[in-house]
């Protein structure tokens, strides 16, 4: 357990369901001091492990009892960073079918049961050992992988180049690397040659059926280049692949709504959520392409659904609302609000919602009452501000109104909020009050006509007539033909 710097502290993650497997494994790896051994009895403890954590080598059984050793090899393969740790397979029951996918999808080597120590030892450390001192060819491709990150796309083509040409066949014909060429393929696309690499991926895809990097980055650049009904085909054929993308499922899910294909778009997000059942995007996009096929009922089922898995989901009350408004329903969208704050009193973001909807069905004091609930613990909500404004200007208390513009202004001091307020104060005769918002929102828009002249106006019903004269003679150089400032002006002049 030697690197190029002297002795090396290896970590190994072991993924066994045998618990007596485990040990043994740990047992022999572990007679190396060097070595630290971390094991796990299935692949969603061993993935949140490897997460969050940097092992050099995944030795994993191909067969578990609640997955296999693909979902662990997928996981890792298709990772961002540290992609290249290395992977062995364990199995009893290695059929010549399951190396061969193994060896198609980027394992490292395998291990039949039952094992020999040495043979174990051996595989592991000689798969360590190569992933911290590459070959010459694996050092190109990733100078050449640093290089494209870089935006150095010359260095990137001549360190893949070079890897293409490091190895060669037993009569001397060259043995491609996929690596390497969809190295070189993102290089063509970087430059704008999106000809050969298409043609250099569809190539790659027929040499390694199972290198889905391939299909992934022909999808992209077919995307790139409008061509959405080819993208959707190869990212078919990619997720048969890698599966375990949830966002590329939701990718194809849109591509195949854009066609008119919503069964296979509904197909795709199913097996998406089967596998993480709780990512709210998935059961939006779901709840999304019901509603646009016009099925409210399934939509508001996956609506309700995300609700129960991310209960703060503004998206998903908005969502309910909009069907039963689409339907003509409002009553169900309260009915629905209404359980959703029975089963929880905490989630008062369900009171600006249930306001909304009783604003909608005239129910002004409902509406009122509703957003007065969610400011108790959110005074400084702008949208729960906005509505219980509103529901005041429909009661008639016109005062309570401006005093919540007021403070809305204190909150968002935008030139659009100090102008509903002046103008809601000024309505109320309250000019002093009409002309401080008047005078905040001149200042953050200056080329305002409306609102210097209503601070004209403002002004001149408190007599402050220089002052309006002098705002009105700046509205008509803005904007010479505004007529109702010609009159104002005359009507002070005289």
């Amino acid at each position: 357990w030697h690197g190029k710097a002297g002795p090396l502290k290896f970590k190994v993650c072991i993924v066994d369901d045998q618990i007596s497997m485990r040990k043994a494994m740990r047992r022999v790896l572990q007679a190396d001091p060097q070595v630290g051994v971390f094991d796990f009895g299935n692949v969603s403890d061993a993935v949140n492990f490897l997460s969050k954590h940097h092992v050099d080598v995944v030795v994993t059984d191909i067969f578990l009892e609640n997955g296999s050793g693909f979902e662990i090899l997928r996981y890792v393969r298709t990772r961002p960073v540290l992609n290249e740790v290395p992977v062995l397979f364990v199995t009893g029951e290695g059929s010549k079918d399951d190396i061969v996918a193994a060896i198609d999808s980027g394992v490292t080597d395998y291990v039949l049961k039952p094992f020999e120590v040495d043979d174990l030892l051996s595989k592991v450390r000689n798969a360590v050992l190569k992933f911290h001192n590459p070959s010459l060819r694996e050092q190109a491709i990733r100078q050449g992988e640093a290089a494209l990150i870089e935006g150095d796309l010359s260095l990137a083509r001549q360190r893949f180049d070079e890897a293409e040409a490091l190895l060669s066949g037993p009569e001397g014909q060259s043995i491609a690397s996929p690596r390497a060429q969809v190295g070189l393929a993102r290089v063509e696309i970087a430059q704008d040659s999106f000809a050969p690499a298409m043609r250099r991926l569809h190539q790659t895809m027929n040499d390694f059926p199972m290198y889905f990097p391939a299909h992934s980055l022909l999808v992209d650049a077919l995307l790139a280049l409008g061509r959405r009904g080819e993208a959707a085909a190869v990212l078919e054929r990619e997720l048969e692949i890698n599966g375990k993308q949830p966002h590329r499922r939701m990718l194809i899910a849109d591509l195949l709504t854009e066609a008119g294909d919503a069964q296979r778009a509904v197909f795709h997000l199913r097996q998406a959520i089967i596998e993480n059942p709780k990512d709210e995007r998935l059961l939006l996009k779901m709840a999304a392409i019901h509603r646009g096929v016009g099925a409210g009922d399934k939509a508001i089922h996956y609506y309700l659904k995300t609700r129960r898995v991310a209960g703060a989901s503004h998206e998903a009350l908005q969502g309910i609302v909009d069907v039963c408004q689409a339907a003509g329903d409002l009553k169900r969208a309260l009915q629905l609000l209404t359980d959703q704050l029975n089963g929880n009193r905490s989630a008062h973001e369900v009171y600006l919602f249930r306001s909304r909807v009783h604003d909608r069905m005239g129910n002004h004091p409902e509406a009122f009452a509703d957003a007065e609930s969610y400011l108790l613990r959110h005074p400084d909500d702008l949208a729960a501000l906005r509505q219980k404004a509103r529901s005041l200007g429909k009661l008639g208390r016109t005062e309570e109104k401006c005093r919540t513009l007021a403070l809305i202004c204190e909150v968002e001091p935008s030139h659009e909020n100090e102008g509903r307020a002046g103008l809601a104060f000024l309505k109320c005769d309250l000019f002093a009050q009409a002309v401080g918002h008047y005078t905040k929102a001149v200042k953050l828009a200056p080329a305002s006509t409306k609102y210097r002249f209503n601070l004209a106006y403002s002004l001149e019903q408190l007599g402050q007539f220089d002052r309006a004269r002098a705002m009105l003679q700046t509205v008509l150089k803005i904007d010479p033909e505004h007529q109702e400032a010609y009159l104002l002006l005359h009507r002070l002049c005289a």
